[in-house]
């Protein structure tokens, strides 16, 4: 029957070397894997130059898996069912399992590569096909996939005449590592993708009948001996892979990518602490300076400028709170009043005047109403940000302001968020956006603290400088500014306390009170669109 592990010579009375039949549906043997052409998008990590494996090189349980569903309705034989299978073979995986085959497509000796994720856990590696008909195909895996083994893909026509598909796995977890996850998760998340391709391929076909799944335990001993095979384990590399993703390109490709709203090329001004970044988009509009939060840069109002840059002049500095790629100097001070200042030195250095000062997360430029340069703000726009005594804000804030307490701790804070997966926890980015910042923005925002020392001096510098006096201080400053002014708050927000929104609203003379709908803190990522509708507007209605 179509769809049984691969032949063997001597199974089929032959000699081993004499030429079989069907040698024209068999991979030719190779010492190590060749991938000629990596198709557009994909990664090809854990496949080259390995060898194939198969039951036998690998460690854990052995076990045969048979899946199945009956195509009931379905005007297609064996044949043509197989030719859609591996046409469409990409299409029917889940999300999380992506299969890039080459431009030949499965056909003997073809490589498919494979860029999939294991509970939010990246996984790259790939399969050879060693054997393809028209009823039929194989593949089999490479050291370090997590199963070692082979899987057959058949169609046939089962003792009623009904066409059944058919996928049938032989196969060992390859490590002790692998071993391990399957027992505990992870051989029902290699079952979900299966019984999903084989819905999949039956839906193309009209059908909806259940897939059913037989499990036979061949050999219930794992082999130690092959317990070395951890050194190819394609997991642990690709975690390793992924933990480098922000440091494969050069800074600039990153800050082009990040600013995909193309806000106006980087620029450079000399203060006194040091030099600043700072992106403007120029025109005859009204200015808008945008300031950003802590661990990030310019590049968290890109959508927003995009938006707004047709009819207002946006310049948006990139300040000294860890996403800044240029170190300050040692003795720069770097508390939030030393910051206000430095916004406000900023100001005067571009001889900025009649500004819309807008800010995020930072609560800082509060304090800038009563600085000199103060007097260039001619409107204030304050979107979910750290006042009164909420400071360090929020359990992001908190674990940040700690780990900066100890000495190494900020690296050691930072470092795991190489893993892009864990950027989401609520300690890290988790709370501060409802939808996740993508990850070429966030690798821009990481960068410098992820690998410069001075630039986690800068921000450590920060974080022991300033306590709840400073945030309660800026708040009370704003009392003081008779000018126009907008409060937008998230109301869903998890850090910044909404009835902060309100507070800051009631003590600035001429405050008005927005508050937006599904986002949390990070307003420019969530609601970027909204966001950029009510400054239109203020701006509009304060002139």
């Amino acid at each position: 029957m179509a769809g049984e592990t691969p032949r063997d010579p001597e199974r089929e009375g032959r000699k081993p070397g004499s030429e079989p039949r069907d040698a024209a549906y068999w991979a030719r043997r190779v010492e190590r894997l060749e991938v000629p052409g990596v198709p557009e998008g994909a990664i090809n990590l854990n496949v080259s130059s390995r060898r194939e494996v198969g039951a036998l090189q690998g460690f854990g349980q052995l076990w045969q898996k048979t899946y199945r569903v009956e195509l009931a309705g379905a005007d297609a034989t064996p044949a043509e069912v197989v030719r859609v299978w591996k046409e469409r073979f990409p299409k029917f995986q889940p999300p999380q399992s992506r299969f890039y085959p080459s431009l030949a497509g499965v056909a003997p000796g073809e490589v498919l590569l494979i860029n999939a994720s294991m509970r939010g856990v990246p996984v790259y590696t790939g399969v050879r096909v060693i054997y393809a008909d028209e009823e039929s195909f194989t593949v089999m895996t490479p050291e370090g996939h997590p199963e070692s083994g082979w899987n057959t893909f058949s169609a046939y026509r089962d003792d009623d005449g009904r066409i059944v598909a058919q996928v049938r796995s032989l196969a060992r977890a390859n490590d002790p590592t692998y071993e391990l996850g399957f027992r505990i998760a992870g051989s029902t998340e290699q079952e979900r993708i299966w019984t999903h391709v084989l819905k999949s391929l039956a839906a193309h076909f009209g059908a909806n009948e259940p897939v059913t799944l037989e499990k036979v335990l061949v050999d219930p001993k794992v082999q130690w001996s092959q317990a070395k095979n951890v050194r190819h384990n394609a997991g642990l590399r690709s975690i390793l892979y992924a933990m480098a993703a922000p440091f494969r390109r050069s800074p600039e490709q990153y800050s082009t990518e990040a600013r995909n709203g193309k806000i106006g090329g980087v620029r450079e001004v000399e203060l006194s602490a040091g030099t600043v970044e700072y992106e403007d988009t120029s025109g005859d509009g009204p200015i808008l300076v945008l300031l950003h939060g802590l661990a990030q840069n310019g590049s968290l109002w890109r959508n927003v400028v995009a938006d707004l840059r047709e009819d207002h002049r946006c310049i948006v500095p990139t300040l000294p709170l860890g996403g800044h790629r240029r170190p300050m100097r040692p003795d720069a001070d770097l508390s939030m009043r030393g910051l206000s200042r430095l916004v406000a030195e900023f100001l005067e250095r571009l001889d900025l005047r009649d500004v819309t000062l807008v800010e995020n997360d930072w609560g800082g430029a509060h304090l800038l109403v009563t600085e000199r340069g103060g007097e260039r703000v001619a409107r204030l726009v304050l979107t979910s940000c750290e006042a009164f005594d909420n400071y360090p804000p929020g359990l992001p804030g908190r674990a940040v302001w700690l780990a900066a307490k100890v000495p190494g701790g900020l690296n050691a804070m930072v470092q795991p968020l190489r893993l892009r997966p864990l950027r989401r926890l609520p300690f890290a980015f988790g709370w501060m956006s409802k939808r996740p910042v993508p990850d070429e923005v966030m690798d821009d925002w990481l960068r410098p603290a992820l690998t410069r020392s001075e630039v986690r001096r800068d921000l450590r510098k920060y974080l022991r400088a300033v306590d709840k006096r400073d945030t309660l201080e800026a708040a009370e400053q704003l009392r003081s500014f008779d000018r126009p002014a907008l409060v937008v708050w998230a109301k869903e927000d998890r850090v910044m306390p909404p009835d902060h929104g309100r507070r800051l609203a009631g003590l600035l003379p001429q405050g008005r009170l927005v508050e937006i709908p599904d986002s949390y803190t990070l307003i420019p990522e969530d609601q970027p669109k909204e966001l950029a509708r009510l400054i239109r507007g203020f701006v509009r209605d304060a002139q």
